[in-house]
């Protein structure tokens, strides 16, 4: 990997957009062609989406070590391998344990059957760097983002079958 990467240093979660419902004319019209054939008009969640790895990474990945038969771009790795490929796995591991804590004391959530996956993202200023800026001209950072290089994070995404700890263990408090 020969490429030069930036490696977010936070959990990433897609962003909340909207709910789309099947009135939405404005959203349908130009976009329900876009799925497939059978797809009509219905009820949608609008969020931000996880943007593949850069392509030096994939390759990487896939030429050394996606299984010969699989043609499928999601595949579980583990630590030896992540190793092999001289990813940072301690810094990997931090940052999910974090979030994992987050999720545990601070959210009471038990976090059943999430996942975290690789992905990339637009780089935008740092939000140190955007205190900086002068709120009337907040424009300019449009003029900062970089639409061709992207970040790496790790994403965590999946939430469907997470439950309240509050729920699983009523009057549980973790304060």
């Amino acid at each position: 990997m020969g490429a030069s990467i930036l490696l977010r240093n936070e959990i990433m979660i897609s962003q909340y957009g909207q709910f789309i419902t099947s009135r939405h004319d404005v959203f349908w019209q130009p976009n329900l062609e876009c799925f497939p054939t059978k797809v009509t008009a219905t009820y949608a969640y609008l969020s931000s989406r996880i943007f593949a790895l850069p392509l030096p990474v994939r390759a990487s990945i896939v030429d050394n070590l996606a299984p010969k038969d699989v043609k499928a771009h999601n595949f579980d790795r583990n630590v030896s391998e992540m190793e092999f490929l001289r990813l940072d796995t301690h810094r990997y591991a931090t940052i999910i344990t974090t979030a994992l804590a987050i999720l545990h004391w601070k959210a009471h959530v038990d976090a059943n059957d999430v996942e975290f996956v690789l992905g990339s993202a637009l780089m935008i200023p740092a939000a140190d760097e955007l205190d900086l800026l002068d709120p009337d001209n907040i424009s300019l950072v449009t003029h900062r983002l970089d639409l061709y290089h992207r970040s790496v994070g790790v994403w965590i995404l999946d939430f469907d079958c997470a439950k309240s700890l509050r729920k699983i263990r009523p009057g549980w408090s973790c304060s």
